[in-house]
């Protein structure tokens, strides 16, 4: 069956019209046996599992011929169950299935492909809809997998794709897989998967404030571009950050401002050790992976700066003004990534050194031992 739209989102239709609708199918010549979701009823007739608590957007996996494969949910109301915390986001996604009905299949979990199939680049994500949004913003190729660590369908894809001229597999999962164990393990299976076709495969990484490939590559959308503020920041209540070999203007050196030094450390992931538990993750997730204070030694030193700022400042209005010009578009010469939870940020004045946890918003203080960190 051919994708009727250029998407080919639909919303699920409601209980009562599940059996019309499949009689309207079959009247068409349709077949309906033995394609998931559809099964017969116990009043003998055939119909479709749909209702109201799987209501949502129907999104088709694609195969790479241009075919549904099948359909997953989202949902309009999450799954949860009775047990689980309020702050358990629920299942958002579930395939539609009629495995457990009378003449019912399951869909299986399908790979989803969007784009050239004779690209030489092809990028793997972990969501159907996912990669859709990615696909539109960065106009690539992409494959989607069901779950980060279900990549067994993804053998006969890559060698097809090996046979079509591709030559290089990009990994995108979400960037949690440098704090999960399970989405690592993914990531490593499609590696060693494009490499059996004689493909190369590379990770792909970037803002690790942005979980998906999609958020960040929406943030980038909408972001508009900043000037810079140059030494009149500081006379509008702003810092100014210094560069090396660059002081500060004559005007500037007779307004009230102090000078603060401060250096910015974050995690050092090495080829032995793909995974962090609280990687860019808050000071809880710390705690919970047995930690009271961050490891300096699992941390690199990748910044060390100065800024001025009006002499009343404190230190959260400094650490502010720091996450601000670190977190989305980073400064000329940074070495780092864009300042996210997890990272620590010193501050010294001259008279002490205070450390910090970036905890999303806010600054945790914490005891850190610069002298254990990588250089």
């Amino acid at each position: 069956m051919n994708r009727s739209t250029a998407w080919g989102f639909k919303s699920t239709p409601p209980y009562f019209l599940c059996r019309s609708l499949t009689e309207r199918l079959m009247k068409q010549g349709c077949k309906v046996e033995g394609v998931p979701g559809f099964y017969i009823h116990e009043g003998g007739y055939w119909t479709a599992k749909f209702g109201s608590r799987t209501a949502g957007i129907l999104i088709p996996a694609i195969g790479i011929d241009g075919l549904i494969r099948g359909m997953q949910i989202l949902l309009d109301v999450p799954f949860k169950d009775k047990d689980d915390p309020p702050e358990k986001a629920g299942t958002k996604y579930i395939w539609l299935s009629s495995s457990t009905k009378n003449m019912g299949v399951t869909s299986g979990s399908p790979v989803h492909f969007i784009g050239n199939p004779f690209a030489r680049t092809i990028y793997v994500t972990e969501g159907i809809l996912k990669a859709d949004i990615a696909h539109v913003l960065l106009n690539r190729s992409f494959v989607a997998v069901a779950g980060a660590n279900n990549v067994a369908q993804l053998g006969p894809l890559f060698g097809l794709l090996a046979q079509n001229g591709t030559e290089l597999i990009i990994e995108a999962h979400d960037m949690d897989k440098y704090s999960n164990e399970m989405i690592a393990k993914g990531s490593s299976k499609i590696y060693l998967l494009a490499r059996q076709h004689g493909m190369e495969c590379r990770r792909l990484t970037w803002n690790p404030n942005y979980k998906g490939i999609d958020d960040w590559q929406l943030a980038l959308r909408k972001e508009k571009q900043q000037k810079e503020g140059g030494d009149q920041n500081l006379q509008k209540g702003q810092a100014v950050f210094c560069q090396k070999g660059k002081g500060l203007s004559d005007e500037l050196l007779n307004f009230p401002h102090r000078r603060w030094r401060f250096r910015i450390y974050q995690l050092s992931f090495d080829a032995d050790r793909e995974t962090i538990p609280f990687a860019f993750k808050g000071i809880q997730d710390l705690h919970r992976a047995g930690y009271e204070q961050p490891p300096a030694s699992d941390y690199q030193l990748v910044c060390d700066s100065e800024l001025a700022c009006p002499e009343q400042w404190k230190d959260t209005e400094i650490l502010e003004q720091i996450s601000a010009h670190y977190k989305k578009q980073v400064p000329e010469g940074y070495k780092g990534r864009p300042l996210a939870s997890s990272d620590v940020v010193e501050l010294d004045d001259g008279t002490g050194r205070r450390y910090f946890y970036i905890d999303g918003s806010t600054f945790e203080p914490v005891r850190f031992s610069p002298f254990l960190a990588k250089k």
